[in-house]
This record gives structure tokens, sequence and C-alpha cells, in this order.
């Protein structure tokens, strides 16, 4: 409604003006009362057809005392009343009316009407009006009009509630209130409008007086529009209107508005009344509005068309009368499908609030927008926390706005905004949430959190859908002298983003822990914090910014990014498939002496970078030192150079002035296009800079297009940088460490696999001004080729290859090149024969000078994984370096861990073997006693810890299980025991070495599966013999096994089968005392194999253990069910040698040859004296060449 009268008394005088006409113009000097017609004597009721009356008030109870108005109803059809402005008194239609007491069940219902133009005229409608206290009454309006106001329920002092209003197909010229109080609580009070027109104000309860701040409370009150319109519509209020004067500024309220429920479901077409503004509940003067409620339009019913709406609240709190505070806590705003709403984006535009407070907090409130529904705004504010409180402290936490239609806004859509005050510490926007769901678009910027004068943190953006403008979890604005952090926000984008977006800004303080996570599209920059401020404490740290499968990126990178201060541990990972447009910063300060370091980038397969890639980028001032040190930079992506000259380079650290140290870069199956340094510190004054201790890996077929530098500087040193090429293209030099002007000493570099270096130079260090020489080492590990040159290198390591054509051959080197250089062999190929001449180095002449010496102590024992050599230097050659082989052997000190590796899984068979004859048998013959059928079951389960000492040693925990059958068969001079039974175990073990480079220690583990058959015979004088034959498979998984820095491995599986024969004597010491003396041979066979271990053959022969025991058992029959045992024993192994070839070179065979010790106790018994089980539950302590404990259970069941 455009130039409207606003003002709400202004409808008073509006009709007083109109009632002079009518009346031609009376004088106040000719007012008169108005008369009044009641239902007193009618039982409270009054009925009215078919006329209107004139000047006459009609009421159905009417009491000016305190008598409670209670029942009274007014009935109109076809008929009104009006009244001239001249006349005095009560001017309308009252279904009760107590001046000082209460009304109670009143109504009052219109249908029709009579008046020509103006039905009632002058005049208000009253279900019910009380001097103290209004409850359940209702008016009832239909297909009628009135120029008056209706009230449900009136009270001029107490509640007012359960009022409704029920309105339809009519037209009301004025107000209507479902029930208003001078002083009181207006609550449960209700108004439904069905296609009709309200002309000004539709509220559902309110509480507010001239002259005087009104207490109560405006609680739970409802609106419902249904094809109707109205100019402006409230839920419930506390005060007037709150944002247009009600032309007397004592109109305001302490008290409360909660609850109220606004409900707009279509608006009347064509109708001139224009939807301006829409409250859920609001206070003007002091308490909270909290809990309302607004509901536009309907889920698949017909468009609404809401584009006059300038304001909308859920809830809303100002200050108004002297007073001020309130919160506007959990209110709600439904905007569904069918609706579309607002006047456009200026800044004039239509406003929306979840929840307003000018001097309280504004929190848990909601938003949300279906699809379907179009709104356009200035703003979308879910809470708004205003700066008027006393202590300057705002509060916005924990609103949600959430986006499913589309929504355009000039300035933005927030979460949470807390204004704050200049110099106050403590505002604060936190956890809020905004999300933009698959069908919502917006055009213009998202901010989850918003605080003017203090913090942002753990806000919350995800958006799913489509957003034109900026997108920032939380922004500390700082205005004035205000501090603040944006710190632990979240921004989400699988749907697409037409702007840069931050996780954290924050103009002065910090941006620390933010998140940024993107699988969809970013057309600009993203910055995971981002700290614009003055000070050095301004820290952008511990960002991470996340980009998956599918995210697109047009703009940079950068994890984290601080103007004044230090931006360090942020994290960037790029993974998946997508496009990058930009360059991509782990961290980055422009600070004059801030930090970019210990920030990670990782940058996946399948993605591709336009630009640069940095750890961290410290930009200085040119002067002060800052630094770059300790970033970590994994590419296994292609980095470019499409964005700008200069780019396709990736720096682990690189500072402007200060120090790049201790940086990693990894260039894994990876493509840069340009150049790969590991730390750069560009222009800082002599010695106030390095770039040392760096890392660079070229590893897994990776392809650099120029050069590759551990350390590059200006200006100071560039020391102890390491570089690995494993592999792969360079397109460039290679330089261990390059400083302008200072030392470039103690670097290595490492040259692994097959890489092209014909036409590339390698320096251990370059200076123009400085050491460049001292320490520094370049490796060739298995591998050779031509290389242009090699310069400043203090230790040249090199390989023996067999075949001489691929011996490292320096093609256009310099004379002296390789003056007081020492060449040393660190590595061989595997095949090598004695005799074989090897070229270990050539070069053009000059290069190879007579100060250019062999390391001869590098000729004796020189290893290749499990094979060492012996060389000897041909001398007189002439710019080559060449050596002979003398001699070859296994190295066994440190490669006899797979041969343990072997016996360990022998060791398992035999314990098994143990447990058999050990329990098994016993169990045979014990079961078999009291067996009176002729079959039998048995069970055996037995576990054991031994260490074997083998030459070094092998620790082994295994676990055994043998079940079967056996049967009993009685002869003249004894019994036979026959049976056959399956048996499975398993061992976890260890093998240790001390090798030449320290101690060697594998693990692994050893699984069998068999079976076999067994006998035993007992004569009736004791003596007794026994035998078993058993076979399988055994398969031994050995693994995490460290060697020459390799991690070697290996699976086999082989069969094994076993033997034993055994003959004892029991003599019968007494009536319950028996002793047995024995005699047992054992025979296990271990089947070879041969597999593959760090690139070498291995060849095992089968391992052949072959064992004789000799020992006695003492058994004490204590009843006729328990009998307790022991004994001692001594073994001997005859061989258990695992034999092993490795490249064809015998391995000393470690053994389990030896004597052991046995020891034994145990106890039988049968549970139950009917029962058919039977147990045996014994242990042994073993030392000697086996030295540990093992134990056993058996449980025998006769059938």
């Amino acid at each position: 409604m455009k130039n409207k009268c606003g003002l709400e008394k202004a409808v008073t005088h509006m009709l007083l003006a109109m009632t002079l006409v009518y009346a031609g113009g009376m004088s106040a000097a000719d007012a008169a009362n108005v008369n009044e017609e009641t239902g007193n004597s009618a039982s409270g009721t009054v009925i009215k057809e078919n006329q209107t009356l004139s000047d006459t008030s009609l009421f159905g109870w009417k009491y000016d005392d305190s008598t409670a108005a209670t029942g009274g109803s007014v009935t109109l059809k076809n008929a009104d009343i009006f009244i001239n402005s001249g006349q005095t008194g009560l001017k309308g239609v009252y279904g009760g009316y107590s001046a000082d007491g209460a009304a109670t069940g009143n109504s009052v219902s219109v249908t029709g009407y009579k008046h020509a133009s103006t039905p009632f005229g002058n005049s208000i409608i009253y279900g019910g009006y009380a001097g103290s206290g209004a409850d359940g009454n209702k008016i009832t309006f239909s297909n009628s009009k009135s120029s008056g106001s209706l009230y449900g329920g009136w009270a001029a002092a107490g509640d007012v509630k359960n009022s409704v209003v029920t309105i339809t197909d009519s037209t009301i010229s004025s107000n209507v209130c479902g029930g208003h109080t001078n002083a009181g609580t207006a609550s449960n009070n209700e108004v439904q409008i069905t296609n009709s027109e309200i002309s000004y104000v539709v509220v559902g309860g309110e509480i507010f007086t001239d002259g005087a701040n009104a207490n109560g409370a405006a609680t739970n009150n409802k609106v419902t529009l249904i094809n109707s319109s109205a100019n402006i519509a409230y839920g419930g209020r506390v005060g007037g209107s709150f944002s247009i004067s009600t032309g007397d500024s004592s109109a305001n309220g302490i008290g409360a508005a909660t609850g109220n429920t606004l409900t707009i479901e279509s608006i009347k077409s064509g109708s001139a009344i224009d939807l301006e503004q829409i409250y859920g509940g609001t206070v003007v003067g002091q308490g909270s509005a909290n809990g309302n409620k607004v509901i536009l339009g309907k889920t698949g019913a017909a468009a609404v068309n809401m584009d006059e709406v300038t304001l909308l609240y859920g809830g809303g709190v100002k200050s108004g009368g002297g007073v001020k505070g309130g919160d506007a806590n959990s209110n709600t705003i439904e905007i569904n499908g069918n609706v579309t709403l607002g006047t456009g984006t200026g800044s004039s535009s239509t406003k929306i609030y979840g929840g307003y407070a000018y001097a309280g907090a504004a929190s848990q409130n909601k938003i949300m927008i279906d699809t379907g529904a179009v709104v356009s705004a200035y703003f979308i504010y879910g809470g708004n926390s205003s700066g008027g409180v006393d202590d300057g402290i705002s509060t916005a936490n924990q609103n949600e706005v959430t986006i499913g239609g589309n929504v355009s806004v000039g300035n933005s859509i927030c979460g949470g905004f807390a204004t704050g005050k200049n110099g106050v510490d403590g505002s604060m926007a936190a956890e809020n949430k905004v999300k933009v769901t698959e069908t919502g678009t917006v055009t213009g910027a998202i901010r989850g959190g918003i605080s003017n004068y203090g913090s942002a943190n753990k806000n919350t953006v995800n958006v799913a859908g489509t957003v034109t403008g900026v997108l920032i979890g939380g922004w500390s604005n700082n205005l004035g002298n205000g501090v603040g952090t944006a710190n632990s926000n979240t921004v989400t984008v699988s749907g697409t983003a037409g702007d840069s977006i931050m996780g954290g800004y924050s103009v002065k303080g910090s941006a620390l822990s933010n998140k940024l996570e993107i699988t969809g599209s970013v057309t600009g920059y993203t910055y995971g914090g981002y700290a614009g401020g003055t000070r050095t404490t301004d820290n952008a740290s511990q960002n991470t910014v996340s980009i998956g499968n599918g995210g697109n990126v047009g703009g940079n990178i950068i994890g984290g990014v601080s103007a004044k201060g230090s931006a360090d541990n942020n994290t960037v990972q790029i993974k998946g498939s997508g496009t990058l447009g930009g360059s991509v910063y782990g961290g980055q300060t422009t600070a004059a002496a801030g930090s970019a370091d210990k920030n990670t980038v990782e940058l996946g397969t399948g993605r591709t970078v336009g630009g640069v890639v940095y750890g961290g980028y410290a930009k200085g001032d040119g002067s002060t030192s800052g630094s770059a040190s300790g970033n970590k930079v994994t590419v296994s992506g292609t980095v470019n150079s499409t964005a700008a000259p200069y780019t396709g380079t990736v720096y682990g650290g690189s500072a402007l002035t200060g120090s790049a140290d201790n940086n990693e870069v990894t260039i894994s199956g990876g493509n840069v296009a340009d150049v790969v340094i590991g730390g750069s510190s560009s222009t800082g004054a002599f010695g106030s800079g390095s770039a040392s201790s760096n890392t660079v890996k070229i590893i897994n077929g990776s392809s650099i297009g120029r050069d590759v530098y551990g350390g590059n500087i200006g200006m100071g040193n560039a020391n102890s940088n390491s570089i690995l090429i494993e592999g792969g293209t360079i397109g460039g030099d290679i330089y261990g460490g390059y400083t302008g002007m200072g030392t470039a000493n103690n670097n290595s570099i490492t040259i692994r696999g097959a890489v092209d270096l014909s036409g590339r130079t390698i320096y251990g260090g370059d200076s123009s001004y400085g050491d460049a020489k001292t320490g520094n080492t370049l490796r060739f590990e298995n591998t050779g080729g031509n290389i242009k040159a090699i310069k400043n290198i203090s230790q040249l390591e090199v390989s023996a290859l067999a075949d001489n054509s691929k011996a490292l051959t320096i093609t256009n080197g310099n004379a002296s090149d390789l003056a007081d250089t020492t060449v040393k062999l660190v590595a061989a190929d595997d095949g090598l024969k004695v005799g074989q001449q090897i070229t270990l180095l050539a070069a053009n002449t000059g290069v190879i000078t007579n100060t250019t010496v062999l390391d001869q102590s590098s000729l004796k024992k020189s290893s290749n994984k499990f094979i060492s050599y012996d060389f000897e230097e041909v001398k007189g050659q002439s710019d080559k370096i060449v050596v002979t082989v003398t001699g070859k052997e296994a190295d066994t000190a440190n490669a006899r861990a797979l041969a343990e590796s072997r016996a360990a899984g022998v060791a398992l068979l035999n314990q098994s073997s143990d447990l058999l004859i050990d329990q098994g048998f016993g169990a045979v013959k014990f079961n078999g006693e009291d067996v009176v059928k002729d079959t039998y079951g048995f069970a055996i389960t037995g576990g054991s810890s031994i260490r074997y000492n083998t030459g070094s040693f092998v620790k082994a925990n295994g676990f055994s299980l043998i079940a079967g059958l056996a049967q009993k068969t009685t002869v003249d001079n004894g019994v036979w025991h026959l049976g056959a039974f399956f048996e499975n175990g398993h061992s976890n073990y260890s093998t240790h070495n001390d090798g030449v480079d320290g101690a060697v220690r594998g693990d692994g583990d050893a699984t069998y599966n068999g079976g076999g058959i067994l006998a035993r015979f007992d004569s009736a004088s004791g003596m007794y013999g026994e035998a078993s034959m058993r076979a399988g498979s055994i398969k031994n998984k050995f693994g995490g096994f460290s060697y020459n820095g390799g991690l070697g491995s290996y699976e086999d599986k082989s069969t094994y089968y076993g033997t034993h024969l055994g003959l004892g004597q029991v003599w019968q010491l007494s009536k319950n005392t028996s002793l047995d003396i024995y005699g047992k041979y054992f025979y296990t066979h271990q089947q070879g194999s041969d597999f593959e271990v760090l690139g070498e053959q291995v060849t095992t022969a089968a391992v052949k253990s072959s064992r004789m025991q000799i020992g006695g058992r003492l058994t004490k029959q204590v009843t006729a069910d328990v009998s307790y045992y022991g004994g001692v024993a001594w073994e001997y192994e005859f061989d258990g040698a695992a034999d092993m070839a490795v490249a064809g070179a015998d391995l000393a065979a470690p053994s389990l040859k030896g004597s052991s010790g046995i020891v034994e106790m145990g106890i039988r018994l049968k549970p139950s004296k009917t029962g058919k089980i039977t147990l045996d539950l014994g242990a042994q302590g073993h030392f000697g060449k086996r030295r540990g404990f093992s134990g056993g259970l058996q449980i025998n069941y006769s059938f």
C-alpha cells in the first residue's frame, strides 16, 4: 500500500471526518449521547434484521459496574449500525460489556449489511469488552462490511484470552484484533480471515495502552489469512506498531511476545490492499519475542504474490517508552513454494529477519524458503542482534536460513548478525547456518555469521544449489576499535558458487581452523581463512581447504592468508577430477616479518593447476626477515604454465626475505611444466635468509619441465638440502643448493631408476660468491647412463652395473669438474661374475683428474640386497674408473631372516607332532580303558610360546588342534587302538638377527591343515608300541622385513609329511602309582619352494626335522576318576636346517639342531562318573635349544 496512511490512530480521525460529512457538519455543541439497546432484559440476546440502526449501540449484556458479562450475544442479519461523529458514549456493537468486571463467552454474529455506503460507521465491534479480563469471546463476520475495527475480546485491565474472530467474504476498512488488553496477557486468541479484505492492521493478540508502558504479554495467539488481504499483520505484539508510529510515543509495553503464529496462505486477487509488513511477534519497549512463527503460502496451492512486502519479521524487539531490552530467539519464517515476495534488492527494499533484537540476543531463529518460492530483498538475516544493549555485547547464535527457492539480495543472506558496540569486546555471531539446497538459487552474497565489532565463529554455509555472490562462513568486520576472530567456520560447496569463497574473514583479528569443502564449482578465489588486520597477531592458521572429486575452482586456492600476521599449519587437499584455474597456496602472508610455515598442499592424480603451487609463501617487504619453512607439497597431478607468465612452478616454501628451510616437495607421478624448488628465498640482505635442509622427491615416473632445486636463495646459504629422483623425466638441470652470494654445502642428490640426464647438468651446489662444493654428495643407485656434466660434488657415489654400456658417463663436462672428488661404490647389480670388469664412471677428456679418487674401502663387501661383492680397481685407465669383480658371497648375517621363517614353519609342525604324541596317544589309551563299545572320539588343543636358538633366534607363539576317531580291539595278549585324525594349527613368529647394518627383524605367521593315522598296542605285561603318519599343507606368510632400505615380504605354500615311532614300558610301582619309561623318534619334512623378495629370486630346499626323545613319566591315581602325572625328557634334533639360496648364492642355513630338556606335569580327570567325557590338562617347560612353555587340553568323548 503505497502512500496509504500508516498511522493506526489516523483511522479514527478519518472515520470522524466521514461521519461529519454524513451528519451535514454537526458542531460539537450539538453533540448528543448515542442510544443504547441491550439484551439485559432478554437473557443477554439482541437480534436485528434488515435494518440500519442510527446512532445506536447494541449490547448483548451491558453492565456499568463490576458485574461479569457472560454469554451475551448480538446477531445481525442484513443489519448494521451507523453512528454520526457528533455522538458521544459507547459507540459500537458489544456481545458483552462490563465496565469493571469480566466478559466471558460473549459473541457477535454479523451476516450481510444494510447501510448503503458505510456500515458500522464510527463504531467498533467487540465480542466482549471487559474492565477486568475477557475470556472466550468471539466475532463471526460473514458477507458483510465494516468501517470500524473488530476486537474479539477487549480488556481495560487483566488478561484477554481464547477470543476468536472469524471473517468470511467481507471487507473491513479498519483493524482486526483477536484480543486486546491495556495491562495483562493476551493469549490464545485467534483471527481467521477468508476471502476478505482488511484495510489496515490484523493482530492475533496485543497489549498496549496510551499514556503509559503497558505490562503484560502476548502469547500463543494465531492469525490465519486465506485468499485475503491486509496492510500489516501481526501474530501477536506487545506495544504499538513496530515500524509505523502510532502517533503516541507512549504506546509501548513491558512483556514478552511468545509462541504467536501468523499464517498467510493466499492473497485476495485484485485487492487494492497491499500487504506491506508481516510480523510473527513483536515487542516495542522491553521484553522478548521468542518462539513466534510466520507461514507464507501453502505447498501445492496457487501462486501467491506478496511483492509489496517491505518488512518481514519472525520476531522483533525494539526500544520504546524509555525502556529497552529483550531477546528475539527461536522464531521461524516459512515461505512456501507458491510465494513471490519482495519489492527488490535496493537498500530501501524488503528486509527479512528471522529474529531482531535491538538490545538483546537473536539466536536459534529459522528462515525456510521452499522450492519454487521467489524472494527479492535487500538482506535476509536469520538473527540480528543490534547494539542497543547497555553492555554493548550482541549475540546472534545458532540461527538457520535454508533456501530451496529463487532468492535475490542486494546486500547478503546471513545466518546471524551481531552488531555490537565500538570498543566493547565479546559480541558474537556463532554456530549459524545458511543452506542452499539443490533446488535453491541465490543472486547475491551469503555470510554464515557477521559480527561488526566482535567475533564470527563456528558458522556454516552449505551450497548444493547455485549462488552468484561471495560466500563467507564467518565475517568479523571489526569496525572502529573492534577486534574479533573468524574461527572454525565451514563452507561446503557441492553446487555452484559464482564468486569467491572464504571459510573465515577477519578485518582485525585471527582467522583460524576454518574449513572449505568443495565438490562443486567455484568461479573465484577460495580462502580457508583470511586475516586482514594490521597487527602481527592477526594470523590465518590451521585452516583447511578440501577440493574433492568434481570440484572446480576458477581462481587461486589458499589455505590461509594473513596481511600482517602469520599463515601457518594450513592444509589444502585437492583430489579427484576437475579444473583449477589459478595458483595454490598452503599459506600466504604479506607481512613484513610474517611466517608461512608448516603448511601442507596435496594435489591428487588427475588434477591440473594452471598457476603456481606454494606450500608456504611469505611476501615480506624486502628488508625484514620472514619465513616459509617446514611446508609440505605433494603433487600427483599436473602443474601447467597456463594462468600467467612465470607459472607452472612448485615451491615447498618461498620467502621474499628470510628463511625457507625444512620444506618438503614430493612429485609422485605428477607433471610440472616449469621448475621445482624445495625452498626459495629471493632478495634478503646477505646472511639474513637461508634456503637449507629442504627435501625434493621426484618419484613414480614424474615429469619436470625445467630445473630442480633443493634450495634457492639470492643472498644467503643454501645448505643441507636433499633431492631424490627416482625415474621420470627432468627437463632442466638439478641443483642441490643455489645461492647468488653465500654457501651451498652438504647438499645431497640421489638418482634411482631410469632417468634420462643426457642433456642435463647436476650441481651439488652453485654459488656466484661462496663455497658451493664442500660436503655435497651425488648418488647414482643401481643406475647410470649419460649425463652432460657433474659439478661441485665432494663425493660421487656410483653403482657397479652388469652392462657397461649403461655406466655413468659424463659427455660434456668441463676440465677438472671432478677434481678433488671422491668416488664411492654404493650398489651393485644382480648376477655379477667373478673376474668381470665393470666401468663405474666414464667422462670426456679432463673431467677425471688425478685428484679424482676411488674410495678403496667401498670395494669390499659391497652389498646388493642379499649378495655382497669384492672389487678391485683396475689401474691405468684414462678418463674412466674401472673395477674387477674379485669375490661374491651371500650376505648371510642379514638375509638369514628369510631362512629362519622357514625354520619357524617346521617348528610349528613339530609342535603339532608333540601334541599328538604327548597327549593324543595318552588320550587314546586313557579314553579307551573305559570304552564299552568299540569306537570313541578324542580332541586335543594346545598352545605354546617358544624361543628357538637357530644361530640367531626365532620367537613363536603357536596354537594347534587335533580331533579324531579311534577304535579299540582286544586280543589275547593285549589291546590295539587304531585311529584317524584331522589337525590344524597357527603360529605368529618373529625372527631376530644381528646384521651388518644393525638388528634385522622379520615378522610372519604360518598356518597348516592336514590329517593322519595312528596305532598303539598295549601288551598285558606293560610294554607298548605306537606309530603315526601325517601329511598336509602349510602356508607361510613373512612380512615386515626391512633390509638395505627396502621392505620385503613373501608368501608361499608347501606340503609336509611326517611320521613317528615309539616304544615304552609301564611299571606298576604300587596299586595307584605307575612309571612309564619311553623312547620316541619323530620325522617331519616340509617341501622346498621358490619365491621373490626385494627383486631377488629365493630358492629354498626342503626342511627336514629328525628328533629323538628319551624320558619317563610318573602317574599317581588319586581316585577312580582323577590322576596326576609328571615327567622329564631329553630331546635331540639331528637336522632342522633351513637351506636357502638367494640369486644363486647359498646362505648359511639356520638350524634347529641341538639338545633340549623337557619337564612336564598334568592332570587327567572325568568330570562326571557316568558321563562320556574325559579331560587331560598338561603343561611342558622347555630349555636348551628350544626354550619356553607349551600346554595342552585334550577332550575325549566315547560314543
